[in-house]
Formats: C-alpha cells, sequence, structure tokens
C-alpha cells in the first residue's frame, strides 16, 4: 500500500480486475485513510487471478495463483515495490526471463 500511495501521489488510482468478477476503481489513498481497509482483492494470488493495473497500463502487479507468483511492472512500481518484495521474496523472472541468481 505504501508503494501504491508514495509513487503515484498525483493519482492513486488503479483498475482492480479479478478474472470472476467485475473490476473496479481502488483508490490508494482512500482506501489508507477509511476506517475498515480490507482488501475486496488481494494484491497476491490466492486462488484467483489478481491484476492492479494503472489506467494508462504503465505500471501495475499480477497475481498467478497457480504459480503462485506476483508480477511487479513499471518502472515506478518495480523501483519501489518490486525491491522492497525481493528483500523478502524468491524471485522467479526479472524482465520476462528466469531469474539466474548467479550471473
Amino acid at each position: 500500500m505504501r508503494c501504491f500511495v508514495a509513487e503515484f501521489a498525483d493519482d492513486p488510482r488503479f483498475v482492480v480486475l479479478d478474472w470472476q468478477h467485475p473490476g473496479y476503481w481502488f483508490d490508494a489513498a482512500e482506501h489508507v485513510a477509511a476506517e475498515d481497509s480490507e482488501w475486496r482483492v488481494s494484491v497476491y494470488p490466492n486462488g484467483d487471478y489478481y491484476i492492479f493495473l494503472r489506467e494508462d497500463f504503465s505500471a501495475g502487479t499480477f497475481g498467478h495463483p497457480l504459480e503462485p507468483t506476483l508480477c511487479v511492472f513499471g518502472e515506478r512500481l518495480v523501483n519501489t515495490l518490486g525491491r522492497t518484495l525481493a528483500t523478502w521474496l524468491p524471485r522467479k523472472r526479472v524482465n520476462g526471463q528466469p531469474y539466474d541468481r548467479d550471473g
């Protein structure tokens, strides 16, 4: 949430897509300010595909439930959320290629 709000303070809205339900707008700043800030859809997949996407497709996340993986894309999110997650989650791919820790 910190990365969504901090990096997109000018417009903290994301389109949220859950393949089995209607999509909706998610305003990260409003979500943080709300008393009940439970997520309708998790960023990390828990059985469904979840996508958080900027309206212009410039950044977002794609949660794949079968792998299970979370793809972070777009320079702003990769440099914040991606780096944060990489400190405690294993990397499977970087720029679409299998991640080779040794080089």
